[in-house]
């Protein structure tokens, strides 16, 4: 089961071996059923889906060096009141 680009994103930074980009699907729900999604999903996905919601195919391990580094720069500053350099 693949995430969206940002969770596919982060993995393939933090632990590339578990990330099968070859069985990644995107699968973007319209504006209409996304809104609806979000309000009613419980954390579950859509009968139609892969296995995401998303764009997995366009993630990348340099977004996800980004992004863990912009989430452990935020916790460092508010959690442990640490100002990264």
């Amino acid at each position: 089961m693949h995430g969206s680009e940002l969770d596919t994103s982060l993995l393939l930074y933090l632990a590339p071996e578990v990330v099968h980009m070859d069985r990644a699907q995107d699968f973007v729900l319209p504006e209409r059923q996304r809104t609806r999604y979000l309000r009613t999903s419980a954390g579950s996905l859509p009968k139609r889906s892969p296995g995401s919601l998303g764009r997995p195919s366009i993630a990348t391990r340099e977004k996800g060096e980004r992004l863990y580094k912009m989430i452990y720069d935020r916790v460092a500053t508010r959690v442990l009141g640490v100002p990264v350099p």
